[in-house]
């Protein structure tokens, strides 16, 4: 058990109870990303691509997949693993890109995105046109494909943060040397609901999944109703893959408001 752990089970043992099984699980799904997107490509005639992965080193863009031909001959899709290196202390941010016959350009889909915007989203684009070269592309949701129309709101993030807290290794940090707990700001901005969301690579597939099968209906109206979703999905994809896996601890959340767990 590492000093964060340790804090955490003496301060807010709570919280800590609910996101100690968080990374087992992220990593589980991550490892089966490739094998769930492709029965869902069969499931719905779509061509499914390998996860493109890429890292940002010193403030450059090093893409690890190999140049693809645009435009791809059919419906088609896949993910982008970015790892933030040396730039974001070693965390990473995944998107998903689907491209549509009778379309010019690829659709970049980033659950950060808030009206178009997100801190990824021009390096995200620069990705998909270093692999698919000559490519063009736009932002999703966007009005000008009908069969994106309503998947997500544009208006509206299902992740407003990425589950990224800037400056929480020092925050956590002071708290320990000083032996106390977290002031009322600093603990908001650590365990409330948007930073729990740290699901970005299952909001990916699930964007994936509604534009396949035509989904409009999975949107939210505030950050707890986007993490219990998330979280729900994501064992829905794991519990066929792992029956005998028990995924209760994981499918809980922490109230911030109360200090309690709540199962979902």
């Amino acid at each position: 058990m590492d000093n964060d752990d340790k804090y955490f089970k003496e301060f807010y043992p709570n919280f800590f109870t609910v996101y100690k099984p968080e990374q087992a699980v992220s990593d589980l799904f991550k490892k089966e990303s490739g094998k769930i997107l492709k029965k869902l490509a069969k499931q719905y005639n779509f061509t499914p691509y390998d996860t493109i992965d890429a890292d940002t080193i010193d403030g450059g863009i090093i893409s690890k997949s190999t140049k693809m031909v645009f435009p791809p001959p059919r419906d088609s899709c896949g993910l982008i693993s970015l790892k933030l290196g040396n730039d974001g202390g070693g965390g990473g941010h995944w998107a998903a890109w689907v491209y549509l016959q009778g379309n010019k350009h690829l659709h970049l889909y980033d659950s950060m995105m808030n009206s178009g915007s997100s801190n990824f989203v021009d390096t995200f684009k620069k990705i998909l046109r270093n692999t698919f070269p000559g490519a063009t592309v736009s932002q999703a949701p966007c009005t000008s494909c009908s069969r994106l129309k309503g998947v997500r709101i544009k208006s509206e993030t299902r992740q407003p943060t990425g589950g990224f807290v800037y400056g929480e290794s020092e925050i956590i940090l002071d708290a320990i040397r000083i032996k106390d707990f977290l002031s009322a700001t600093n603990y908001e901005r650590i365990t409330g609901y948007k930073s729990q969301h740290q699901y970005c690579f299952a909001e990916a597939m699930m964007f994936l999944e509604d534009v396949m099968s035509g989904n409009v209906k999975r949107r939210c109206s505030t950050p707890r109703v986007a993490l219990e979703q998330i979280k729900k999905y994501i064992v829905e994809k794991l519990k066929p893959l792992y029956p005998k896996r028990n995924f209760d601890d994981f499918l809980k959340i922490y109230n911030p408001a109360t200090k309690r767990i709540n199962s979902i």
